[in-house]
């Protein structure tokens, strides 16, 4: 994502006004458990509401991806890649700040609330293209709260949940 981005000072959600802070801390942990046959993702939209053992997993924040200016602007992104050695698959898996409301004015319904975006590979070819933790179009009806890959298995579970959970 290489289009300026103008990053606000608080979020509106609900009808109040929440902290900037809040929206740039969203996390995922990536763990590869070979001896259970799985990759293992974990969504977490805030590490202040996330338990302490997150914290101990050393969790990916997306904020920090971005290239933010002084004054606060998102000008640029880098990625995360992280690999996976399973008994019969090659897993790779590469993580994205996405970035709520890019195309809105700057005062938008969600300002620019940063969430991720995951992409996964299986020896090579694509099973998962970019999908996002959370809505980025505002809607935060539910998020992601787990992606797993199965060791020889055809598909990607994915499990969803209402947002407020």
């Amino acid at each position: 994502m290489r289009e300026r981005v103008v990053a606000i000072g608080a979020i509106l959600v609900a009808g109040s006004l929440l902290p900037a802070a809040l929206a740039q801390d969203a996390a995922a942990t990536v763990e590869c458990q070979p001896q259970m046959g799985r990759l293992f993702i974990e969504y977490f939209p805030s590490l202040a509401h996330g338990k302490g053992a997150v914290k101990e997993r050393k969790p990916l924040v997306f904020h920090d991806l971005l290239k933010v200016e002084k004054d606060g602007t998102a000008v640029d992104t880098s990625a995360k890649t992280y690999s996976c050695q399973l008994k019969h698959d090659a897993v790779v898996v590469t993580m994205e700040a996405g970035i709520f409301n890019v195309n809105q004015d700057l005062l938008g319904l969600c300002s620019a609330d940063v969430t991720g975006v995951v992409s996964i590979s299986r020896n090579g070819k694509v099973i998962l293209k970019e999908e996002a933790f959370e809505d980025l179009d505002c809607a935060r009806e539910r998020r992601i709260r787990s992606v797993t890959v199965h060791d020889g298995s055809a598909k990607v579970d994915i499990v969803w949940t209402p947002y407020d959970k």
